[in-house]
C-alpha cells in the first residue's frame, strides 16, 4: 500500500490514478509507482500498519507514530481488495 505524507498528496495520489484507470490504462504496481512519486509517497509493506485516525476526510496509517502515512478511504478499501480479495 502506497501512504502519502499529507492528506491533500493522499487526496492527489487517489485522484490521479482513478484519472489513469478512467482513461483505461491497466493499473500496475509500476504505474502507481510513477503517480507516488509525482505525490512523495512512499510503498508500505508492514502489515502491522492500520488506521489509527482520520483527518481532512482521510486515513492515517501506521503505529501512531512519526512513520505514518494518509490514504483515502477509498484507496484503502482498494489496496486492501487487491492485498487479500474476498474471504469467505
Amino acid at each position: 500500500m502506497f501512504l502519502c505524507p499529507t492528506p491533500a498528496a493522499a487526496a492527489g495520489f487517489w485522484k490521479d490514478l482513478m484519472g489513469i484507470v478512467d482513461r483505461g490504462v491497466y493499473m500496475n504496481r509500476s504505474i502507481a509507482s510513477q503517480v507516488a512519486l509525482q505525490h512523495r509517497c512512499w510503498l508500505e509493506t508492514y502489515e502491522s500498519r492500520r488506521p489509527v485516525a482520520m483527518q481532512a476526510g482521510t486515513m492515517r496509517i501506521g503505529n501512531g507514530g512519526a512513520n505514518d502515512g494518509y490514504v483515502t478511504p477509498d484507496y484503502y478499501v482498494y489496496a486492501q481488495f487487491l492485498t487479500y480479495g474476498l474471504r469467505p
